[in-house]
């Protein structure tokens, strides 16, 4: 199977595996652990300007579910995979430009002026072919390239839609009170009284 045909079903999977578990993620059976874990010292967290928790969430929920850690194993796969199988192409292509330019520079030191421009004509010739010739290998590493942001993207969806939920349920089921901080206005305003009635008499 080619790279081409991994990364379009790997693309069809990633879309599939949003959608079915769009339902999934709805309903979670409880509350993450991630979001309930109150043990960390918050000023500590504030120093590292902030926690990333669509990604902690997001690892939760891997751990929990066979479908995830495949989609995983295979994005981890075909990025592990871009380097073998564009090395071939890229160190031809470089091999090639490398001459032309190589080529090019030793042209300039002909001091013959018409040696110096039929041999860059015909340089120029080759050079011309060449690119003619690679012309579907850079379509094709072009529309690599776009099917490696493709996925990108749809991976950062299928993180937040996953997680999404999850958030939402912490929120409902895990609102704090309001009456602590009501309580201690009201201290403060006794205390604003007491302390401004000294202060101004």
């Amino acid at each position: 199977m080619t790279y081409k045909a991994i990364v379009g079903i790997l693309f069809i999977t990633i879309v599939y595996s949003c959608n079915s578990h769009r339902e999934e993620s709805a309903n979670p059976s409880e509350t993450s652990n991630v979001l309930l874990d109150d043990k960390k010292d918050m000023s500590i967290v504030s120093k590292r300007s902030y926690e990333d928790l669509v990604e902690q969430l997001y690892s939760e929920q891997v751990e929990k579910s066979k479908e995830l850690q495949d989609i995983e194993k295979d994005i981890r796969v075909v990025i592990n995979s871009k380097v073998d199988s564009l090395a071939a192409l890229l160190s031809f292509d470089t091999k090639n430009k490398n001459y032309y330019l190589a080529a090019g520079t030793k042209i300039k030191s002909i001091s013959d002026s018409a040696l110096r421009s039929n041999i860059t004509a015909l340089l120029n010739a080759s050079s011309v072919a060449y690119e003619k010739k690679s012309a579907e290998s850079t379509s094709l590493i072009e529309l690599l390239e776009k099917k490696i942001i493709s996925l990108k993207d749809y991976h950062i969806l299928l993180k937040i839609k996953q997680t999404l939920q999850l958030l939402e349920k912490y929120q409902e089921k895990n609102q704090p009170s309001n009456n602590p901080i009501r309580e201690l206005i009201k201290k403060y305003d006794q205390v604003i009284e007491k302390v401004g009635h000294k202060a101004t008499n």
